[in-house]
C-alpha cells in the first residue's frame, strides 16, 4: 500500500483535476486514490512532498472541480479525498476561501470523518443548490426514510 502512494499525485493531477476526462474514469480514479490513502493521515507530510503538491492543486480549484464534476458520486469521492488530504484545522479556516457562498462554506466546515456520509451529503446538497441554473448535478435531500412502517 505504501508503494502505491507514489501514484496518488498522478491520479489527482492527471485524472481527477483535469476537466476533459470521462466521469467514469474520474470516479474510478477517486475511488482508487481514497483506497490507497485509506485511513492514513497525510497531514504531517513535507510541504514539498508530491502528495501535498497534488492536494494543493485540488485546493486551488476545489469549488470549480466540485461544481463541474457532473456526477454526485464523483463529487462525494472528491470530498472524501479532500477531507483525507487536508487537516481539519486547515479546512475550517480556509473554507471561506474555497467557497464564496457562506452557507456552502459552513456546510464544508461541518464535515467530519466520524459522520462523513451525512456531512458530505449535506454539503453537496448545499453546494449544488447554490449553483441554481449553472448546476451540473441535481441532488434531492432525503428528509426521512421508511422501511415498511419503520422510520430509519
Amino acid at each position: 500500500k505504501a508503494k502505491l502512494v507514489s501514484v496518488v499525485p498522478h491520479l489527482i493531477c492527471d485524472i481527477i483535476a483535469k476537466e476533459k476526462k470521462s466521469i467514469g474514469l474520474s470516479i474510478e480514479a477517486v475511488k482508487l486514490t481514497n483506497i490507497i490513502l485509506g485511513d492514513e493521515a497525510n497531514h504531517d507530510l513535507d510541504p514539498s512532498d508530491a502528495v501535498c503538491l497534488a492536494s494543493k492543486e485540488l485546493e486551488d480549484n476545489m469549488e470549480f472541480l466540485l461544481v463541474s464534476a457532473g456526477d454526485f458520486e464523483l463529487q462525494a469521492g472528491m470530498v472524501e479525498l479532500i477531507v483525507r488530504l487536508l487537516p481539519c484545522a486547515s479546512r475550517f479556516t480556509k473554507a471561506p476561501q474555497y467557497f464564496i457562498d457562506k452557507f456552502v462554506s459552513q456546510a464544508f466546515r461541518e464535515i467530519s470523518m466520524e459522520d462523513f456520509e451525512a456531512g458530505c451529503r449535506h454539503f453537496l446538497n448545499t453546494l449544488n443548490e447554490s449553483q441554481k441554473e449553472k448546476r451540473s448535478v441535481t441532488s434531492i435531500p432525503c428528509y426521512s426514510a421508511h422501511f415498511g412502517t419503520l422510520q430509519v
